[in-house]
């Protein structure tokens, strides 16, 4: 109901806002949607990964929105990186292999925060990797003082990270630039004050 309001309000009121409360519902409806449809009841692990292609499909559609004068894309792309994001950090400790694909994704995020020319990217990019180094540094300082001093470091590393990455935005994204899609070079314009 939430989602067709939505849509009919969308056709007569053209405020991206009201895409927030579609893509929350959205989110939603894919778990119990997929439940109903399989009449299955999924377990912790297989709600994880619905989140996670469901994110996917999101951030797709988000996407494919995104460039327009109006930002309807916004609030995809926030539910979208919530859900993969969310559905990633929640799958539980994995192998050593698994967590390390855990950070490469996150990542990419960081650098597709500079190509889409999206923060919340780079906000859950970020997320990301702090939650994996975190994770390492409890794996291998358990129950001992090198973990605060661990965190320490890796917390000042992050200060540093994000005031290098700022000083360096200009330049990161002047030679990521060919990268960057028309569309979204286009709505950068529409932005940017005259």
């Amino acid at each position: 109901v939430t989602i067709a309001v939505a849509g009919i309000v969308l056709w007569f009121i053209r405020f991206p806002f009201i895409t927030a409360p579609a893509a929350y519902a959205l989110w939603y409806l894919s778990m119990d949607g997929t439940a109903l449809l399989f009449g299955a009841h999924w377990n912790w692990h297989q709600q994880c990964w619905i989140s996670v292609w469901f994110g996917l499909a999101i951030l797709i559609v988000a996407f494919l929105l995104d460039g327009r004068e109006l930002d309807f894309a916004f609030w995809f792309y926030l539910f979208g990186l919530l859900t993969f994001t969310g559905g990633l950090s929640l799958m539980g400790n994995g192998t050593q292999l698994t967590k390390a694909a855990y950070c490469v994704i996150h990542l990419a995020m960081i650098g597709l925060a500079v190509v889409l020319q999206r923060k919340a990217f780079l906000v859950f990019g970020g997320l990301g990797v702090f939650l994996y180094l975190a994770g390492e540094a409890e794996t291998y300082f358990r129950n001992s003082l090198g973990f605060t001093f661990a965190l320490t470091i890796i917390g000042m590393l992050f200060i540093a990270a994000g005031i290098a990455y700022k000083r360096r935005e200009g330049a990161l994204e002047a030679k990521l630039a060919p990268l960057i899609p028309r569309r979204i070079r286009n709505r950068r314009a529409f932005i940017t004050p005259r």
